[in-house]
């Protein structure tokens, strides 16, 4: 026995050569003896060489308490073949110093008997290294005791390997402690029956990183329990490709919170299938994120429960794309505040079917900002009961695009309320077929606003009935260019009292069609204002019959302008009412052509400030037929412009009662030109005044000038034609001319005033060429010869102061020349007397007017004729009245009316009985010169 002690100490000590050769030499011995015991003494002073040294069979031999004996540090020399030899006892035994300080590689050469001797508490003490070490067999090994033992830390050293070597048993009982500490990468190599063995629990203790690490196979295992079973923080770290692979019964199994939780990027993974899978309730658990997101095409899918489950909320974050990708099922099933919530982008994004697919209760309740976004494509989709089923709110946020779009069916199926909500941007922008389209009752409903807002166009697409439906106020509220547009038919269509109402604006922007269409009775309806305003274009627009058919009022307010515009023929047509109505500063706007178009009715009618307005040249346009017939009051009150601008013509057309009617002041404007022009009869009807205050140039001007011629034969006063006369001073101008004269049997009366034998002008003869006492010119002959009345007995005879000086010029070689023996005394030619009662003579002879005529009685008793002869003048180009040949105004008239002077009177009698017989003498000297070219035209 000790020798058997003393061989295995050996063995122990030496090297093994020396064991090998101390065991040869008993070794049949050695075989037979068992291995001595080591003892704690024995295995406490070994060293690290010894450990090292000892076979498998020398450690399995050791009791514990031997092999606790070895340092922590010896343990960890053991190779892996040493500590695989250890036994399931002695492992269970283990010092925990000592466990810990096993290598890697030796706790991998244990078996997984020896692992699973382990106790708990030996498990629990292992390092993460020596954790990390073991093998998938060794952790398949172990008790479920055993690994729930292990710490938090070991379980997070566990790599997929050996947790994919966990058996469902053991992964069923893992604490969730551990369960959680193990690493991503580690559960992401657990097998989907290892995954299905974890409890609901435990699934919902998983980490969201654990969960998140899952991949998607992993994720189409788990059963849907335990898809029921993750924590919304683990259903919101599920990524787009895990969320995908989620079945139908997987989604089924979720809770509307794990709903809740999906993020948009999960929702937009979700498939058609799986969104047509949700319940509703998980369904309206949704975030409006992950609503957003879901893709259009899967949403398209869905049931229409489940659109009708969305929230308001929800419904508010659909966009565009998801929206226009809705059925028309759907759309139909949307609920109406869902509908209401719809985003303007999402809302626009209806297409026609939608739109039509929407009920009328749907419609009813869409926002005023949703029918805004409306595109004009939406908004013609609408039939009728759609657009009736939208309020005025609603009508009244119709955009002018949109309401372009509706189309004239749509347009006249409008209520009125709504029609009457448009605003005015949208009324604008009705096409003309629409505005056709409007009912009567709609047209009537429109605002002023909105008629306001009529353009051109829509105003000249109105029917005559829908204007005769246009309220008042709408009417006066169209825009001048829309009323300016309408057709002379629509115009005529308004009823007078409409049109009565027009504004002066509108009145102002008729075209000339459209007055010219207008009734009689429409002009009479309007305001005298409303006339006012009536433009130059509007008033050339008138037509005869509706300028006759005015009211004079009415006349009387057109302005300058509006009368000067009126056309020819309307003056033509106004009425003498009319005539009197017009005020002067209307006269002074008449045209020459409008006045040259005035007929004599009208021209009488004229008032005489009227008539003073009349401009020069339109008074000068007056034809001498327009002229003739004023009145000698209308006469009288011509300006001295208007004198100025009588033509030659128009003075023909004067009577003698014009002439006489002349004021000094409009005698003084006469040019000489028309002076000129005057017959003889006019010459002879210039009163005593007006030849006072006439220059020389207008006197040399007259046609005829006047001297007193006796008849000394007794066979009347005879004369020769002016072209036959002689050049004589008769006006005593200081300028001859050549006038008619006296003939055989004829001769002049005669007053040598400066008695130097001769009579040298018309100043020594009795007639205008005499100057009066003050300084005048005498009207005639008689007017001339009435001073020398000294005893104002009506004649002139030898009972006169100044009859002896008295002479008749007998030029007997009719030269204009007073010859020796030619100037006569009165009781040479046998004169006793010379009657200044005369009468206005009718007579003419050789063109020479015999206009007034007394008698001459000679001394054996017989009345010769006597007579204030006009003699006519050679017509002459006359010089132009100078200003500085104006006289002063006139004095008092010569030949007063005094009853003591008969001459005077008489001839201021038979003035005014002198027109009738000198216009029918004018006549018969006008057809006499028609016959006999050769003499001068007066």
């Amino acid at each position: 026995m000790k020798f058997g002690f003393v061989k295995w100490l050996v063995s122990k000590l030496l090297p093994s050569a020396w064991r090998d050769l101390f065991s040869s030499d008993g070794g049949s011995a050695s075989s037979a003896t068992p291995t001595p015991p080591v003892s704690t003494s024995n295995t406490t002073g070994l060293t690290d060489a010894q450990v090292q040294a000892l076979t498998t069979q020398q450690i399995a031999g050791m009791t514990t308490s031997e092999l606790n004996a070895l340092t922590t540090a010896q343990f960890a020399l053991l190779t892996p073949l040493q500590a695989g030899a250890i036994t399931t006892s002695q492992a269970a035994n283990l010092e925990t110093a000592d466990l810990r300080a096993l290598t890697t590689a030796a706790i991998r050469g244990w078996s997984s008997a020896q692992i699973a001797a382990l106790t708990t508490q030996e498990i629990s003490l292992l390092t993460t290294q020596q954790v990390a070490a073991l093998t998938p067999a060794q952790i398949a090994a172990m008790a479920t005791a055993a690994l729930n033992a292990m710490t938090t830390a070991e379980f997070a050293a566990l790599n997929s390997a050996q947790a994919a070597a966990l058996t469902t048993q053991q992964i069923s009982h893992l604490e969730t402690a551990d369960l959680r500490a193990l690493t991503t990468a580690a559960l992401r190599g657990l097998s989907a029956a290892q995954l299905d063995a974890l409890t609901s629990t435990q699934i919902a203790l998983l980490s969201t990183a654990q969960v998140g690490a899952l991949t998607t196979v992993q994720i189409d295992g788990l059963l849907p329990s335990q898809i029921g079973a993750l924590t919304t923080a683990q259903v919101a770290v599920l990524s787009a490709a895990q969320v995908s692979v989620l079945g139908t019964d997987d989604l089924q199994q979720m809770s509307t919170q794990q709903f809740a939780a999906l993020t948009s990027a999960q929702a937009a993974a979700l498939s058609a299938a799986q969104l047509a899978a949700l319940p509703t309730a998980d369904w309206a658990a949704l975030t409006t994120a992950a609503i957003r997101n879901i893709d259009p095409l899967a949403l398209a899918a869905v049931t229409t429960d489940e659109i009708a489950a969305l929230t308001t909320a929800q419904a508010a974050v659909l966009s565009a794309a998801q929206v226009a990708a809705l059925s028309t099922d759907q759309v139909a099933a949307i609920e109406t505040a869902d509908l209401r919530a719809l985003g303007s982008a999402a809302f626009r994004a209806l297409n026609a079917a939608q739109i039509d697919a929407l009920t009328s209760t749907q419609l009813a309740v869409l926002t005023t900002a949703q029918i805004a976004s409306l595109t004009p494509a939406q908004v013609a989709s609408f039939n009728s009961d759609d657009l009736r089923a939208l309020g005025t709110a609603q009508f009244a946020a119709l955009s002018s695009a949109q309401v372009a779009a509706l189309s004239p069916t749509q347009v006249a199926s409008l209520e009125t309320a709504d029609w009457a909500a448009l605003n005015t941007a949208a009324i604008k922008a009705l096409g003309a077929a629409s505005v056709a389209a409007l009912t009567t009752a709609e047209i009537a409903a429109l605002t002023t606003a909105q008629a306001a807002a009529l353009t051109a166009t829509q105003a000249a697409a109105l029917t005559t009935d829908q204007l005769v439906a246009l309220e008042t106020a709408d009417l006066r509220a169209l825009s001048s260019a829309a009323f300016r547009a309408l057709t002379p038919a629509q115009v005529e269509a308004l009823g007078s009292d409409q049109f009565a109402a027009l504004t002066t604006a509108q009145i102002a922007s008729l075209t000339g069609p459209q007055v010219a269409a207008l009734p009689t009775d429409y002009l009479n309806a309007l305001t005298t204002a409303q006339f006012a305003a009536l433009s130059t274009a509007q008033a050339a627009a008138l037509t005869p019959t509706q300028v006759a058919a005015l009211e004079t009022a009415d006349l009387a307010a057109l302005s300058t302008g509006a009368v000067r515009a009126l056309g020819a023929a309307a003056v033509a047509a106004l009425t003498t009412d009319e005539i009197v109505a017009l005020g002067s500063a209307q006269f002074a706007a008449l045209t020459s052509g409008q006045a040259a178009l005035l007929d004599a009715t009208q021209v009488a009618a004229i008032e005489t400030q009227d008539l003073r307005a009349l401009s020069t040249a339109a008074f000068h346009a007056l034809g001498s037929d327009q002229i003739g017939v004023l009145s000698t009051h209308q006469f009288a009150a011509l300006t001295t412009a208007q004198i100025v601008a009588l033509g030659t013509d128009q003075i023909a057309g004067l009577s003698t009662d014009h002439i006489a009617a002349l004021t000094t002041a409009q005698t003084v404007a006469l040019e000489t030109a028309d002076i000129a022009a005057m017959s003889l009869q006019q010459v002879a009807a210039i009163t005593p005044e007006d030849l006072g205050v006439m220059s020389g140039a207008q006197i040399s001007a007259l046609l005829s000038v006047t001297p007193i011629v006796l008849d000394l034969a007794g066979t009347g006063i005879h004369t020769s034609t002016a072209s036959e006369g002689v050049s004589f001073d008769l006006a005593a101008t200081g300028s001859a001319a050549r006038t008619g004269w006296i003939a055989d049997g004829s001769a002049l009366l005669a007053l040598d005033r400066n008695r130097d034998g001769a009579i040298n002008d018309g100043s020594e003869l009795f007639g205008i060429g005499t100057r009066l006492a003050d300084g005048t010119r005498a009207a005639n002959g008689y007017a001339a010869l009435a001073p020398l009345d000294s005893n104002h007995d009506g004649l002139i005879s030898a009972a006169d102061a100044q009859f002896k000086d008295l002479r008749v010029w007998v030029d007997a070689n009719h030269d204009g020349k007073t010859d020796a023996g030619e100037l006569k005394s009165l009781a040479d030619v046998g004169v006793v007397s010379l009657d200044l009662h005369a009468i206005a003579g009718t007579a003419t002879d050789h063109g020479n007017l015999l206009g007034l005529v007394s008698s001459v009685t000679m001394s054996d008793g017989a009345q010769h004729q006597m007579a204030d002869v006009w003699f006519a003048k050679e017509k002459v180009a006359a010089p132009a009245v100078q200003l500085s040949e104006l006289l002063a105004a006139p004095a008092g008239e010569v030949l007063t009316h005094d009853t003591t002077q008969p001459a005077t009177a008489s001839v201021a009698a038979t003035v005014a009985h002198m027109s009738d017989a000198i216009l029918s003498a004018e006549q018969h000297r006008l057809h006499t010169e028609e016959n006999h070219r050769s003499g001068p035209l007066i």
